[in-house]
């Protein structure tokens, strides 16, 4: 599954999925809107954010300019894995001694985040 979540996330979304479309189905059936059977509106205005839209960077520059351009285009945050499991590997034995970094710091800072 791209992006990890492992077995578990897995298992559910084929359940979330069917969950969604048998709503549809009450929805279609009665004549009536999904959010409408769920309560109806609960805000008018959202935020949205931008899901891995930092696929791939390597440096604080290329995470910079990808959170510049989520901003531009109006995203209001994103979500963002800024390392892949061998980094992740990396960076937890340089943790472990004493050798802390967080790379999506810079990417953040200078996007106005």
């Amino acid at each position: 599954m791209p992006g990890g979540g492992g077995a578990a996330l897995s298992a559910r979304q084929p359940l979330s999925a069917l969950d969604i479309a048998f709503w549809d189905i009450e929805g279609s059936g009665s004549g009536v809107l999904v959010y409408r059977l769920l309560g109806g509106p609960f805000g008018s205005v959202y935020r949205v954010y931008a899901s891995h839209w930092l696929g791939g960077v390597k440096t604080p520059e290329e995470a910079y300019e990808g959170a510049r351009e989520a901003v531009r285009r109006g995203f209001q945050g994103f979500k963002w894995i800024p390392l892949r499991a061998p980094d992740l590997r990396e960076n937890e034995r340089r943790d472990s001694q004493g050798g802390r970094t967080d790379g999506g710091r810079p990417g953040r800072r200078r996007a106005g985040r």
